[in-house]
């Protein structure tokens, strides 16, 4: 991998398509589609669309009307008309159902005393084995107990309705992410565009976070520089901005059958752990590992708490994630030999 030419500043400081809505109630302040979405457990959704269309089209830009429906944690039934499209280019690709964005109309959110994130990307099920989503939603919850600079995504268990009645309907899960303008928003900040190029600082705790963070799930399919996987974040009173990660499916944490490194990467599959900091500190870290290993209960919990993770993924996850663990609490890593264990970079084993 080519060394990164962005420098990171440590610092403290406080983090200071048609639609309508079927059922009327009032917000103060205003929530969003996605925050009427949230709850503990899968939300249950269904999309009415032409499937055969869209997928006999899956490259075209253009959305198709689509009927949205669920019921929330408070057993309120809601009713939208939206546009959907596929999206991504990778696992548009190689997947058999695509990714899927959902378009709102911003005027008609406002209209229904909602804030005005007007489209939600769909992280749908790749594959026929439901067990790879599921395990990309727990890495996304993972980095939600470390930080709240990170994305909320909702698991919902959607029905797919056919209006050609060429097929029949079909289930499976899907992750609804959180919109990235709102989640800039809800940290107080405002988001940086991918385009532009003249990012020459970081936040370099959250950067040491990030770092250790994908070291620990097995993820390499990230870069800073060309912010591929990696949304920029700029903070009120913050020097430097924030990055956010998301797409975890090539981690091997979750190990999914179509995922590689990179070619220039010295590991041959993405179980094996490489470790990417590209700092200047390596002291600094300790901190950081310090904080992983105070988590690591919780981390470890949280594995129990995914709905329909099966007993043998469960158990695997553990102990994939128990082998980070054992790399982090080793000798080699304490006190001043941090440094070494950071300038080698090497490939470990998971």
């Amino acid at each position: 991998m080519m060394r990164s030419k962005i420098t990171f500043i440590l610092f403290s400081a406080a983090i200071v398509a048609t639609i309508g809505w079927h059922v009327s109630s009032t917000h103060t302040p205003p929530c969003s589609i996605f925050s009427q979405m949230q709850q503990a457990q899968p939300l249950e959704m269904t999309i009415e669309a032409d499937w055969s269309t869209l997928m006999a089209n899956k490259h075209s830009s253009k959305g198709l009307p689509a009927s949205v429906s669920y019921t929330n944690a408070n057993g309120i039934t809601h009713h939208w008309n939206a546009k959907v499209k596929t999206r991504g280019k990778t696992r548009l690709a190689l997947c058999d159902f695509p990714p899927l964005k959902l378009q709102f109309d911003a005027r008609e959110l406002r209209k229904a005393g909602l804030q005005a994130f007007s489209s939600l990307k769909l992280v749908t099920q790749c594959k026929a084995d439901e067990q790879l989503l599921l395990k990309e939603y727990l890495a996304y919850q993972l980095y939600n107990k470390l930080t709240e600079k990170s994305f909320k995504v909702q698991l919902a268990r959607i029905t797919y309705r056919d209006q050609s009645g060429k097929h029949a309907p079909f289930q499976q899960y899907a992750l609804i992410m959180e919109n990235t303008a709102e989640m800039a928003s809800r940290l107080g900040g405002r988001l940086l565009e991918t385009t532009q190029s003249d990012i020459k600082t970081i936040d370099a705790s959250q950067y040491r976070l990030l770092t250790v963070f994908q070291y620990m799930i097995g993820n390499t399919d990230w870069n800073l520089n060309k912010q591929h996987n990696i949304r920029l974040v700029k903070l009120p009173q913050m020097p430097a901005p924030t990055p956010i990660p998301y797409d975890f499916d090539h981690a091997g944490l979750v190990n999914a059958p179509y995922a590689k490194p990179h070619p220039q990467l010295p590991i041959s599959k993405v179980t094996q752990r490489l470790f990417q900091w590209r700092g200047q500190d390596p002291e600094s870290l300790q901190k950081t590992l310090r904080l992983f290993r105070d988590k690591k209960n919780e981390l470890l919990q949280t594995v129990h708490t995914i709905y329909g993770l099966s007993p043998q993924e469960r158990q695997s996850t553990i102990n994939y994630l128990e082998s980070f663990f054992e790399v982090i609490n080793s000798k080699a890593i304490k006190g001043h030999a941090i440094v070494s264990w950071v300038q080698e970079k090497g490939a470990v084993e998971g």
